[in-house]
């Protein structure tokens, strides 16, 4: 399933998304969202900021919540791959907001991984700045 989550308002479009798989065996989930941009923190537009903040952060939230109830009932393992940066590794100048919205994924991937124990597996994938071309 492909959706533009830069359309996404509010919590009624992830509960709209549930009647797409609340019938089906849910084995994995790949959250391959993003939005992103750089220049200075203090010169970036509040809807740029709010736009990077929501696309990057918000449905690699809702939807795993969403997603993971169904993913726990099953008998067999599952598996939600969150991709993420290697920008969350680092502190760059022109690239706060995107560089923390990645972090935020990586630590929502190791606590759920913690949280979730047995029979669930949530790996986040940094992708480097060439497959990107953000250029360092």
């Amino acid at each position: 399933m492909q959706v533009d989550f830069s359309k996404a308002e509010g919590v009624e479009f992830f509960n709209n998304l549930e009647k797409h798989f609340k019938d089906k065996d849910v084995s994995m989930l790949i959250n391959n969202v993003e939005f992103g941009d750089y220049g200075s923190f203090l010169d970036m537009k509040l809807k740029d900021a709010r736009d990077m903040f929501v696309v990057n952060c918000v449905p690699v939230t809702l939807l795993t919540r969403k997603v993971v109830p169904y993913m726990l009932e099953r008998k067999k393992k599952s598996a939600i791959i969150n991709m993420s940066s290697q920008l969350s590794e680092v502190v760059l100048p022109n690239r706060a907001l995107y560089c923390a919205t990645k972090r935020y994924i990586d630590y929502l991937s190791r606590s759920l991984s913690e949280e979730l124990g047995d029979g669930y597996r949530e790996l986040g994938v940094g992708i480097g700045y060439w497959v990107l071309g953000l250029g360092c």
